[in-house]
């Protein structure tokens, strides 16, 4: 009799567990989590994604995992950037603490916020052991110095990331950025007026769910040498990003150069107030 309400107690003891782990043993919880979101993201439908964080969430509710999970899964850009940042000051000693600072550092090197963005990726290396997160990390921040237009400091730290770090995800693409510091931007458009600021009028060249597909095209842009912002909109609901390039006094100017990025780079393009 006693073993049988041994096996009982025992049972129930792990049916508990399997509803909610965080009620019981929470750090052997926190060791089992695992969920990788991206890699689910790449193989299923949003919609299939979805479901599959809603459990692992469920499960795991309160852990750094189902937070990070539940940031990633967030289509409001802000209320993501609130999930992140709460996961980066609550659960620092946490491998999502890195993904998430950045994470946030990619947020704001998009708006052109070079500054902040700087801020968040050498935070990660003064602050992770994770080698390859540090190695990211020194690269973007790297990236942050170029966008600003700081070539030589630019060039020093790119030169020193390759020299360091051969085998880096992110080598090709230093490298490339280093040739690329030696030319002349690729575009050149005759007679046509590009105000720094001040334009009336922007081109529009992409409008994205994700981020990441914005800066991806703002990279692009910006590596030949032509001034690009990212600007988060909402419309019906979603936050959409929209790849802006160029400022121009007029729509005449605006076009002129709208029709030479087509032609050279495939790209279209609409005319937009800024």
């Amino acid at each position: 009799m006693k073993k049988i309400m041994k096996i009982k107690i025992t049972l129930y003891v792990f049916l508990a567990f399997a509803i909610n782990c965080n009620l019981y043993l929470p750090e052997f919880c926190f060791a089992q989590a695992s969920f990788d979101i991206q890699q689910v993201l790449k193989e299923s439908s949003l919609d299939e994604a979805a479901k599959a964080a809603n459990v692992f969430i469920a499960k795991y509710d309160g852990l750094p995992q189902a937070l990070y999970v539940e940031a990633v899964m967030e289509e409001n850009a802000q209320q993501a950037m609130e999930y992140y940042n709460h996961l980066k000051v609550n659960f620092s000693d946490s491998p999502e603490a890195g993904k998430a600072a950045i994470t946030m550092g990619h947020y704001y090197l998009a708006r052109g916020l070079y500054v902040s963005a700087r801020r968040f990726f050498l935070e990660i290396v003064e602050n992770h052991s994770d080698p390859l997160l540090v190695q990211d990390a020194l690269y973007f921040a790297a990236v942050c110095i170029c966008a600003a237009g700081k070539n030589d400091a630019c060039n020093d730290e790119l030169g020193n990331f390759v020299a360091k770090y051969r085998h880096s995800r992110f080598v090709q693409f230093a490298k490339a950025d280093l040739r690329e510091l030696d030319k002349e931007p690729a575009l050149r458009v005759s007679g046509t007026k590009i105000s720094d600021m001040d334009g009336l009028y922007t081109l529009q060249v992409g409008a994205y769910k994700q981020i990441n597909g914005a800066l991806n095209l703002r990279n692009y842009f910006s590596k030949i040498g032509i001034l690009v912002e990212v600007r988060e909109k909402v419309i019906e609901g979603k936050t959409v990003y929209l790849v802006l390039v160029s400022s121009f006094e007029t729509k005449q100017d605006a076009r002129k150069f709208g029709d030479e990025i087509k032609k050279n780079h495939g790209k279209p393009y609409r005319v937009v107030l800024k």
